[in-house]
């Protein structure tokens, strides 16, 4: 639901620039017996242009630490909360900013090969590192991360662009 409400907005000329948890909320049961998602806090969004408004650190793309804000931004924002949610860390805590920083700029988070990470499927931990991918011109948009094999494998797919069509309207 994320990935769709991001590719709306995106289709729509507009980048979100603060897509982290605390702005995702999780409504009851509504449509059709499904939970839905609401992004919110649209009060820095921006048109497709070059900005230097911060959002959460934790959730900051390499190239906005640089000063330069694409939409793909946001594709890394949704990177970072999907990691959140696979294994209730950050992937680029410290406990200083400049760390954080240091770490988001070089990309240096653990890429969940460690045994602790089993429980999450390969296509899962794909798609995290198709989000979380230093080069924005490689890393997904939300059109590519909604036709990821992870959503195929769930057989969600649908159910989620509908759910989220339903929403938008």
């Amino acid at each position: 639901q994320l990935l769709n409400a991001v590719n709306y907005c995106h289709n729509k000329t507009l980048m979100h620039r603060d897509i982290t948890p605390e702005n995702i909320l999780v409504g009851n049961k509504h449509y059709k017996g499904h939970y839905h998602i609401k992004l919110i806090n649209f009060y820095i969004t921006k048109l497709y242009i070059h900005s230097n408004i911060s959002t959460s650190v934790l959730c900051k793309a390499p190239e906005v630490i640089g000063g330069n804000y694409t939409y793909k931004s946001d594709l890394w924002s949704c990177g970072v909360v999907l990691y959140y949610l696979l294994t209730t860390k950050f992937p680029f805590y410290a406990n200083e900013t400049n760390d954080i920083c240091h770490k988001i700029t070089h990309c240096i988070y653990d890429k969940l090969e460690s045994k602790q990470y089993n429980k999450i499927s390969t296509e899962a931990k794909d798609l995290v590192y198709k989000l979380i991918n230093i080069n924005y011109n490689e890393r997904y948009s939300a059109l590519n991360a909604l036709e990821h094999a992870w959503f195929h494998k769930l057989k969600i797919k649908d159910k989620l662009y509908n759910l989220t069509l339903h929403q938008m309207q």
